[in-house]
């Protein structure tokens, strides 16, 4: 355990910005899943791949559409605008639509496949 505080202040961050990243990701993708598959479970790595992916783009466009440091002081880090209600909303509708089009795939996959 005292291993992990010898780590230099730059690995501490990174550690800090993938531990962020990871979890936001993974409560964004579960919710969009709940919300997408309300039988089915998706596989778990799926979730949270699409989700990463989802975070990202609503990361993307709540930046660039809701600037959080226009209206808050300059000491606003990527953690309060990756964490911000503009970017899990964003994220969640992004992560539904990437569900959404994986399921239309695999339906189409499946089809093809009984078929033949």
């Amino acid at each position: 355990m005292d291993a992990f505080y010898i780590l230099p202040d730059g690995a501490l961050k990174w550690v800090d910005y993938v531990a962020t990243w990871i979890g936001f990701s993974t409560v964004v993708g579960l919710l969009a899943a709940f919300i997408v598959f309300r039988k089915h479970a998706l596989n778990s790595v799926i979730t949270i791949l699409l989700g990463y992916v989802g975070t990202i783009i609503g990361w993307s466009i709540a930046r660039i559409y809701f600037p959080i440091g226009d209206r808050l002081p300059e000491t606003i880090g990527w953690k309060q605008e990756l964490l911000s209600p503009a970017t899990f909303l964003i994220g969640l509708l992004g992560t539904m639509f990437l569900l959404f089009i994986y399921k239309l795939i695999a339906k189409q996959l499946s089809k093809n496949t009984s078929a033949s």
